[in-house]
């Protein structure tokens, strides 16, 4: 999504960009009177969003600006709204255009992780006496969340028991077939240690 156009007729993007961390010194300027031009060159502000206007004509969104009127500041230049007055087919209204210089989905926020079970403190193999069972279900939990564990049997029994039972090591060794980090053995090792509730953990997150 590099050099993606925008069509802004709110100020949230706008807003968000100039509250986050990238560009906290903007509130400054708003208190303090700071020459713009030595802001703007200035370590103190590593990204810039530039309202230039090279026309006040009207821009449709299919309408390329001229690259000679893009702002020229030593900083990033996060983006470029070129026009005020751009036309969007089903808009009747004036917007404005802009030129994005960066992945925004590269900067989203990380999903929030969380399980309502608590986290093993011990490795959990099947056959091993005395599992809590919370730290079972923390696993068949997250085997769930990736899809190596169906949710219910055909039955419609959940597999969400705390039991660690044969279909509860068939997808604990079926995940782990799959990241081969997980086990240092030959073959899977079919036990949930440290690094395979890493690797469990990093793959609900990525979901």
């Amino acid at each position: 999504m590099q050099n993606s156009r925008w069509v802004l007729s709110t100020h949230l993007l706008f807003e968000s960009f100039v509250n986050s961390e990238r560009c906290k010194t903007v509130r400054e300027i708003r208190r303090n009177v700071i020459p713009f031009e030595s802001f703007v060159n200035s370590e103190r502000c590593k990204t810039f969003w530039v309202a230039r206007y090279p026309s006040r004509r009207e821009m449709q969104l299919e309408d390329t600006p001229n690259d000679k009127y893009k702002p020229q500041i030593t900083q990033e230049l996060f983006g470029w709204q070129y026009t005020s007055t751009g036309r969007v087919d089903g808009i009747s209204t004036s917007v404005d255009l802009d030129l994005i210089y960066e992945d925004l989905e590269q900067n989203e926020a990380p999903k929030d992780y969380s399980t309502p079970y608590a986290e093993p403190t011990y490795t959990l193999y099947r056959g091993r006496l005395a599992q809590k069972v919370e730290y079972v279900k923390w696993l068949q939990w997250h085997l769930i969340k990736v899809g190596v564990l169906k949710s219910h049997t055909v039955e419609g029994k959940s597999n969400l028991d705390g039991s660690f039972g044969k279909r509860t090591e068939a997808a604990l060794v079926a995940f782990q077939t799959a990241h081969k980090e997980t086990y240092s053995t030959k073959e899977p090792d079919k036990k949930c240690g440290k690094k395979t509730r890493a690797a469990l953990i990093a793959a609900v997150k990525a979901l």
